[in-house]
């Protein structure tokens, strides 16, 4: 049987992984002076970020965070093993005193985490401050894009294809099913096309546009499968993306539709 361990993070971790601390009134705190380096002064710290964290009683959390140049963030949170949906917190955030940690800050003005902001990552903080560990390893959330709304495609650990231009004959069976992983860590997309393993880059700019480029693949040869081929020339033809709640789709150059996805909250073990 497998064995969860409970760790101690802040809200909404707190609630997520069951942890014990509790939350602290919000303060103001005064900026830090002018002359001093800070993450809020010396990074670029606005846009996506995206990593997975552990989870005391599921096999891990799928979470994003985006941070405006306005001070409003917002929040994902996917449970591995429990179902698509995908679960959204926002509000403002804070800088603390240092100019390096932030506070996230709910409508209520509850307490959604508290981050230190690294270069191109930010590193969860447990309850008395320090970076999140476990397993020998510090836990992060990497950034993916300098856009916010790019957090969106990694807000899910898979996207299975449900509909497909051109080809009616979804749904295949599972097995058979093409799919996309979105790699926080390597700002890359793998995935299945029904035949074969594919790989490539992922760039992503303003209003949603989307390409994949170098996109790789194995060669097997699949008796019986055709789907393979048109959902390659999708991806090469993939211009802009739209996302609604665990939906997602692919649009080409003139906005129009040519794939839907739907969000698996399974995480693939083979692009870990």
């Amino acid at each position: 049987m497998t064995k969860y361990v409970r760790i101690g993070l802040v809200l909404p971790f707190a609630v997520l992984l069951a942890a014990c601390a509790s939350v602290t009134s919000p303060m103001t705190h005064s900026p830090p002076p002018a002359s001093s380096s800070t993450s809020r002064n010396s990074l670029d710290w606005q846009g996506s970020y995206a990593g997975d964290l552990p989870c005391a009683d599921c096999p891990g959390i799928r979470s994003t965070v985006a941070l405006k140049d306005d001070g409003v963030y917002v929040l994902t949170m996917q449970y591995a093993d429990r179902g698509p949906e995908i679960t959204k917190y926002t509000g403002h955030f804070r800088w603390q005193a240092d100019g390096k940690v932030i506070d996230l800050l709910g409508t209520n003005g509850q307490d959604n985490g508290k981050y230190a902001v690294r270069e191109n990552a930010l590193a969860p903080l447990t309850a008395d401050g320090k970076p999140l560990q476990f397993a020998n390893k510090t836990w992060l959330l990497h950034k993916v894009s300098a856009q916010d709304a790019a957090q969106g495609l990694y807000a899910s650990y898979e996207w299975r294809l449900t509909s497909l231009t051109g080809y009616p004959h979804l749904p295949v069976p599972e097995a058979t099913a093409p799919y996309l992983v979105f790699l926080p860590a390597e700002q890359r997309v793998a995935g299945f096309d029904g035949c074969n393993r594919i790989a490539g880059g992922v760039e992503l700019q303003a209003h949603k546009q989307l390409h994949f480029s170098h996109l790789v693949s194995t060669r097997m040869a699949c008796v019986g499968v055709s789907i393979d081929g048109p959902f390659s020339r999708v991806l090469e033809q993939t211009r802009s993306y739209d996302l609604q709640g665990t939906l997602l789709q692919f649009k080409d150059a003139k906005g129009r539709v040519l794939a839907r996805f739907q969000a698996v909250a399974t995480p693939s073990k083979s692009h870990d």
